[in-house]
């Protein structure tokens, strides 16, 4: 019978005493298994509780569609792996790879939309599909863009005349590629010229995709009200296959994660 002062009491200090004169040693394997599960309990109740936050907290969407080419599906291929490319060829997007990401569509995200955020949205109230555009003219704004000839180096230049002024400021348009901004024509009547400036109501948006020649937006006259606003985009997660059935609309498939690519916009 071991002596009541050398049974194990609980107190690292003691029991080490007690392993002492007793002449016991620590189990070496024993001791790396404990850390080893341990870590990996850790791990796994982080991973765990982060992905139960991303899914209650963000809204998935995928990209089913070239308007907002190249900044979105720039690498989006057919089934067979050819490139898709600026505009889709008569070929079945079923078995097409295109980008996977999360949008927010929490209210006091919406209501902080900044210039240039890439927003899902519909057309209309009862509109029955997403749409995914890039925010050009905020609410309450006046603006308008050049319209020369198409391939011009300031055809598509967008201006915005601040309030109490006459004279317009020249916004950069640093996103996408600018060739292909170049291309579209702007001489449309749902486009606002220099000489006939528009300003938009204090729940209106203009929006344009960033394959200008190639999106179906507000330079055709759809005016994005806030209440037709699903979400702002946050980030592309990865890629995900089209499931295309004849008849309905595509469905998301197999998706393929990778390391996150940030969407929101930002002046640097």
């Amino acid at each position: 019978m071991v002596d009541t002062y050398l049974e194990p009491t609980g107190n690292p200090k003691n029991d080490r005493q007690i392993r002492k004169e007793l002449g016991l040693k620590r189990n070496p394997l024993r001791i790396f298994l404990k850390t080893l599960f341990t870590i990996f309990f850790v791990a796994a109740l982080i991973v765990g509780n982060a992905v139960i936050f991303h899914n209650l907290y963000y809204r998935s969407f995928f990209v089913n569609g070239q308007s907002m080419y190249p900044t979105l599906n720039g690498n989006a291929t057919y089934s067979n792996g050819t490139l898709i490319g600026q505009t889709y060829n008569s070929g079945s997007l079923n078995g097409a790879t295109v980008d996977y990401g999360i949008m927010d569509t929490h209210e006091y995200t919406k209501q902080g939309i900044r210039r240039f955020d890439i927003i899902v949205t519909k057309y209309s109230e009862t509109d029955a599909s997403d749409k995914i555009k890039r925010v050009i003219a905020l609410p309450g704004e006046t603006f308008y863009f050049i319209s020369t000839s198409p391939n011009e180096e300031t055809n598509g230049d967008f201006y915005l005349i601040p309030e109490g002024e006459s004279e317009g400021v020249l916004i950069p348009q640093n996103f996408g590629s600018e060739a292909i901004l170049r291309q579209k024509d702007y001489s449309g009547e749902n486009i606002p010229k220099i000489d006939t400036p528009k300003t938009l109501g204090e729940d209106e948006y203009y929006v344009l995709g960033d394959n200008r020649p190639h999106s179906s937006d507000s330079s055709g006259g759809y005016i994005i009200k806030y209440s037709f606003i699903e979400g702002v985009a946050i980030a592309l997660e990865g890629t995900c296959t089209l499931v295309c059935e004849p008849g309905q609309a595509c469905q998301a498939g197999r998706v393929r994660f990778m390391w996150p690519q940030s969407l929101r916009w930002t002046d640097a």
